[in-house]
């Protein structure tokens, strides 16, 4: 058996667990909040990989209680929460077998191109199908091809070109529709997807999600190649203001509102932001 996609995350995620000897040298630094490779002798603040995520539970409680840096309650409860990140990891695993080698090439595109997470929402969207919904023709597609024809070319990974941004603007026609408010974990971005609930909807009512997001994207393009504002190379500027015109869709959007509009967008600063910075910024986005 071999493995198509996946191989790298799958050998790290593996040697970490079993405290490879290829991984000696990488450790945790708290200081420095993140895993580093080191190149001499191991500090007081720093714990090996290989103990941390270790399959063996007791080995980070005898490290711990053995090293008086990292042996009070809150450094443990902080390495516990980290080490819950692979105890929890989830793997999307396809078996391919008996394929011509042409299939094999087409099979290999579709695992490539698409990554677990879009794996696992490329399936519950498929199982649409069977009531007449094709999220990829009748949306994911033309949501992708208006934002192309308009200068855009935030698509550069097929994981966001084929479902995580398009997707992620289904957000504010979902609340929309199905419960007529803004809630705070349900911003436009790939983090807040909502691909269950979508997935559970009466196919005629995820249909009204397509159609408005898809008339509010339009509303969005207009508005910024009327008004001459800078195409910035990011979902957010698109999404954050699909998520306005959904929301405001039966408004007319007076003067002040466009002026107010315009400076957000012209003075929003997405770069280095938290989600919860994010959904700040969508949620005071939607008041104006």
């Amino acid at each position: 058996m071999s493995v198509v996609d996946g191989q790298q995350r799958l050998t790290t995620n593996y040697k970490a667990y079993s405290d490879h000897p290829d991984l000696k040298n990488v450790v945790l630094d708290l200081g420095k909040g993140e895993f580093i490779e080191i190149s001499q002798e191991l500090r007081k603040n720093q714990i090996p990989v290989g103990v941390l995520l270790n399959k063996d539970d007791e080995k980070l409680i005898t490290y711990t209680a053995n090293h008086k840096a990292l042996s009070s309650p809150s450094v443990v409860n902080a390495l516990l929460q980290i080490r819950n990140k692979i105890k929890t990891y989830q793997y999307t695993i396809n078996f391919a077998t008996d394929l011509s080698e042409d299939k094999q090439i087409n099979w290999f595109e579709v695992l490539n191109n698409a990554g677990s997470r879009v794996s696992i929402i490329q399936m519950r969207f498929s199982k649409l199908k069977a009531h007449g919904v094709d999220v990829y023709t009748q949306y994911t597609h033309l949501y992708k091809d208006k934002v192309s024809e308009h200068g855009y070319d935030y698509f550069d990974t097929p994981q966001k070109a084929s479902v995580s941004y398009p997707i992620a603007a289904l957000n504010p026609a979902y609340e929309v529709l199905i419960t007529g408010r803004h809630s705070n974990n349900c911003a436009p971005i790939s983090s807040d997807t909502k691909e269950n609930q979508l997935c559970n909807l009466d196919p005629l009512k995820l249909k009204q999600c397509f159609d408005l997001t898809l008339s509010a994207l339009d509303k969005t393009l207009e508005f910024i190649e009327e008004n001459h504002l800078t195409k910035f190379n990011r979902s957010d500027y698109v999404n954050y203001l699909v998520g306005y015109f959904v929301f405001h869709k039966d408004e007319k959007i007076t003067n002040v509102q466009k002026e107010a509009l315009i400076n957000w967008y012209n003075t929003v600063n997405f770069t280095n932001k938290s989600n919860t910075e994010r959904r700040k910024i969508y949620s005071d986005l939607l008041k104006i």
